[in-house]
């Protein structure tokens, strides 16, 4: 492989990447307000970031780096930013798992009361007119998550 169709290829892989990648965030997290896990940013911004270097190799410039550097501003500002209130409700939310017990999901969950159906616990974000039917529902036994669901508008 020559080194113009190289460059070429690195190139393209950046556009498509950058504009796809971007897309796809906006879209899962402003529009259907479901936060990606940090792991998937961070993944993002390494592979944009390689690419990116590649590209430019030892043709750095001020403009350039304002590029990388604004790039990855954006990607925290995707990341940090709570387009609505179920975005905090559910990086709290997503921390629960099987096999802990009551006590521990109360701690994770402080800041939202929860609706106790005997061994159904029920949490929900805080009131919104655009997510008002989501739940999060999180089952035990013998006081041991055993079961822990999202339900979406």
């Amino acid at each position: 492989m020559n080194r113009s169709f190289g460059n070429f290829l690195i190139h393209a892989s950046l556009i498509v990447l950058t504009f796809f990648g971007l897309v796809i965030f906006l879209v899962l997290e402003v529009v259907s307000a479901l936060p990606l896990p940090f792991k998937i940013y961070l993944w993002f911004g390494l592979v944009w970031t390689v690419l990116f270097l590649l590209r430019v190799r030892s043709n750095f410039s001020p403009p350039r780096m304002g590029l990388l550097a604004g790039m990855l501003g954006l990607l925290l500002v995707l990341y940090i930013t709570p387009w609505s209130t179920r975005k905090p409700f559910l990086r709290q939310f997503n921390r629960i798992h099987e096999g802990m017990t009551r006590q521990e999901v109360a701690q994770v969950m402080a800041g939202y009361k929860p609706s106790r159906y005997g061994e159904k616990w029920v949490y929900q974000p805080r009131p919104s007119r655009r997510f008002d039917s989501d739940w999060g529902d999180i089952y035990f036994e013998n006081g041991i998550v055993t079961k822990v669901f999202f339900s979406p508008d």
